[in-house]
């Protein structure tokens, strides 16, 4: 018997990216804490759990840029106003179009506002979805020892030399030098918790775009979620008296 109909999505796609974003948080807590107890040890500890951070945050920017553009159709509709956005929005929850496509179109859309692509978050954003794209559609590359392969080259391109993340002359670009695989390269605390705060930073820019009503309510989930910007364990520990 199929009890498909039976289920309810009222109230879930709202809190669907807040999810993701603490589904995120808890992998990067739990590393910390093995990572924590293994340097103790003087052991090393397996990091490859933070490929999960990328694909989730990923998807809770999917996710939420969608719910939002949701939630104006359906607010539109119950008042019977009209909109010229209205089949625009209709048209970029569509899930042939591509998600960065979606960030930028909803602002420009809604408020005629607009990330500066230059900059980060956005930038940060970019960098982030390739390397979603490139892990969910893996090609094996054969290289030679000491050949970057194509993929990392690419991101180290899009990667800005002032994306730094402590207050010591250190950017991501020196974290994806650190090891000679690709993976460790990318499966490491700082380069996860950036993927991180990129989710974070790109809904808080985007809701300072938005009307007061809009950020109001995002800005309740989130605060109610416990989803805030990860701060940098080494800047801590130097603020700590």
């Amino acid at each position: 018997m199929d009890n498909t109909t039976d289920i309810s999505f009222e109230g879930t796609t709202t809190i669907l990216f807040l999810y993701f974003l603490k589904l995120a948080k808890q992998v990067l807590a739990r590393v910390k804490k093995r990572q924590k107890a293994a340097s103790q040890r003087n052991t090393t500890t397996e990091l490859n759990d933070l490929l999960e951070v990328y694909v989730l945050v990923a998807a809770s920017l999917e996710a939420f840029i969608n719910d939002f553009c949701q939630h104006k159709i359906d607010e539109i509709k119950w008042t019977g106003e009209k909109a010229y956005w209205l089949r625009g929005l209709e048209e970029i929850i569509d899930q042939r179009v591509e998600i960065k496509l979606k960030w930028r179109l909803v602002p420009q859309l809604l408020w005629q506002k607009a990330f500066d692509e230059s900059q980060p978050p956005w930038q940060d954003f970019n960098v982030l979805i390739y390397l979603r794209n490139w892990l969910l559609h893996y090609k094996m590359e054969y290289l030679p020892p000491g050949k970057v392969p194509r993929p990392l080259g690419h991101i180290k391109r899009l990667l800005s030399s002032e994306l730094q993340y402590t207050k010591e002359p250190y950017t991501l670009t020196e974290a994806l030098k650190r090891s000679e695989t690709l993976i460790d390269r990318i499966c490491n605390l700082e380069m996860a918790q950036w993927a991180f705060n990129t989710g974070v930073k790109m809904i808080e820019q985007f809701l300072e775009f938005a009307d007061q009503e809009s950020r109001d309510n995002y800005a309740w989930l989130l605060q109610g979620f416990g989803i805030t910007l990860i701060a940098d364990d080494k800047r801590s520990k130097r603020k700590a008296p």
